[in-house]
C-alpha cells in the first residue's frame, strides 16, 4: 500500500543485497489476511504487525528485533575472534605457520603471474635458549613479543610477518 512499491517487494530488494550487518525488518501494514502475513515473511521480514496496532506490542516486537541484532553482532565478533585465533600466534599476534605458508603460496603464485620477485626473510634469535634458561620462559615470551612488535613496526603495511 506504499506509493510506487509494495512492502513485500521492498523486503525482497533489501534481502537481495545481503548486507552485513543484518537488517531486521518488521512489516507494519493494514493487510491482515493470513496470506499477506505469509507473503511478507517469505519475502524476508522477521515480523509482521497489522494496523491498528497497540504501541506496547510494537515496542515489544522492536525489543525482540534489537535482541536478535545484538546476538548477531556478538556472533560476528566471536567469529572474527576465532578467525584471528586460527591464523595468528597467541603470544606474538603475528601470522602463525599455517596461515603464513598459505600467504606465501599465494604471494609466490602472484609473483609468478606478474613476473615479479618475492623476498622472504627468516629471522633467528641468536642465543635465545640462553634467555629462557637464564631468565625463565616469561622473559623469553617478552623477548619474542618485543621482537615481533619491532619487526611489524618497520615493515611495509602490505608485508606479512
Amino acid at each position: 500500500m506504499m506509493p510506487g512499491i509494495e512492502g513485500t517487494e521492498l523486503c525482497r530488494r533489501i534481502r537481495s543485497r545481503q548486507r552485513v550487518p543484518y537488517q531486521y525488518i518488521l512489516l507494519l501494514t493494514a493487510n491482515n489476511d493470513k496470506q499477506d502475513v505469509v507473503r511478507g515473511l517469505e519475502a524476508g521480514a522477521e515480523d509482521y504487525l497489522t494496523k491498528p496496532f497497540e504501541p506496547s506490542e510494537l515496542r515489544a516486537r522492536l525489543t525482540v528485533g534489537k535482541r536478535i541484532l545484538a546476538l548477531q553482532r556478538d556472533l560476528i565478533q566471536a567469529r572474527e575472534e576465532l578467525r584471528f585465533q586460527a591464523t595468528h600466534d597467541a603470544l606474538t599476534g603475528i601470522w602463525n605457520r599455517g596461515a603464513l605458508l598459505n600467504l606465501l603460496h599465494r604471494e609466490l603464485e602472484r609473483a609468478l603471474r606478474s613476473k615479479n620477485t618475492t623476498c622472504i626473510l627468516m629471522l633467528d634469535l641468536d642465543h635465545f635458549k640462553n634467555v629462557n634458561d637464564t631468565h625463565g620462559h616469561l622473559a623469553g615470551d617478552a623477548v619474542l613479543k618485543e621482537v615481533a612488535r619491532r619487526v611489524v613496526q618497520v615493515v611495509r603495511a602490505y608485508d606479512f610477518v
